[in-house]
């Protein structure tokens, strides 16, 4: 009998041959934002693996929202050919191609030397990014626009899924139909919540969970630092902790937590965190 990771699973109408998955993250193989053929090999080799799906890095939708001219760029159409033949070559793998598609605001280096955009003016973004420009309403329609236009060059270009949800993802409706969950994934949130917002997220994970079910997190080790109180009211919610491991240079830090007690029923509108300039 086959294990479960070896069996197949459909994921929005589209059917994965196992549920091995190559999650998304950013390998700056990129060239002025366009895909190479190094980057084609990369994702080629995890095919030819035996990976299921492969969910591309994070592709900025919008110049604004640009980042290292390394990573993949999808604001406009010269990339749809670059991306086709990643897509024959993942597909005669029999490998399922998904793409994750950004804004990154405040924490966007836009080429052109101008400002990053933002929800006001004077936001510091990581890694010095900023201080930026208040959206106007027009930018924002822009920015909006732009995501509809990447789907479009995503589907053009032969790749398998891309998924919009336009919702507020502090808001538990947000994760209607999707839970519960075996594996929830609360990454690159605990470091841009208040300390409380943090405690009642974590509080209110089991309503998220299947039984057994599995929680990664991350969150950066700057001082002070908030990770032992996590653990602990990871603890405090019936969560077992599998593992806590630290990056090389001590700043970043992911941990693994399993429900050891019963989950909980989904409270429809019920509100756990509010994003806050960097926490």
């Amino acid at each position: 009998m086959s294990h479960i990771s070896l069996t197949p699973i459909t994921i929005g109408g589209v059917e994965i041959r196992n549920r091995i998955y190559r999650p998304p993250h950013q390998m700056h193989m990129c060239e002025m934002g366009r895909v190479t053929d190094r980057f084609i090999a990369y994702h080629e080799a995890r095919a030819a693996g035996g990976t299921g799906l492969v969910i591309l890095e994070a592709a900025p939708v919008h110049p604004k929202a640009a980042s290292s001219p390394k990573i993949l760029s999808i604001w406009d159409d010269e990339v749809i050919d670059g991306l086709a033949k990643l897509a024959e070559r993942m597909s005669a793998h029999g490998t399922r191609t998904f793409i994750q598609i950004l804004q990154a605001g405040i924490h966007g280096f836009p080429w052109d030397g101008t400002p990053p955009w933002g929800p006001s003016a004077g936001l510091q973004g990581y890694m010095g990014a900023g201080p930026s420009i208040e959206m106007t309403r027009g930018m924002i329609d822009d920015a909006i626009e732009a995501y509809v236009l990447a789907a479009q060059r995503m589907v053009k270009a032969g790749l398998h899924g891309v998924e919009v949800l336009q919702a507020d993802a502090g808001i538990t409706d947000a994760c209607a139909g999707a839970v519960p969950a075996q594996i929830v994934v609360v990454c690159g949130i605990f470091g841009n919540i208040t300390d409380s917002d943090i405690q009642a997220t974590v509080a209110a994970l089991p309503s998220l969970c299947a039984p057994g079910a599995l929680v990664l997190w991350t969150r950066h080790r700057g001082p002070p630092d908030l990770t032992p109180a996590i653990r602990s009211w990871f603890r405090e919610a019936s969560f077992r902790e599998e593992a806590f491991d630290t990056s090389h240079d001590g700043f970043m830090s992911v941990g693994a937590h399993r429900l050891t007690g019963e989950p909980a029923a989904l409270m429809p509108g019920q509100r756990l965190f509010t994003f806050v300039a960097r926490t």
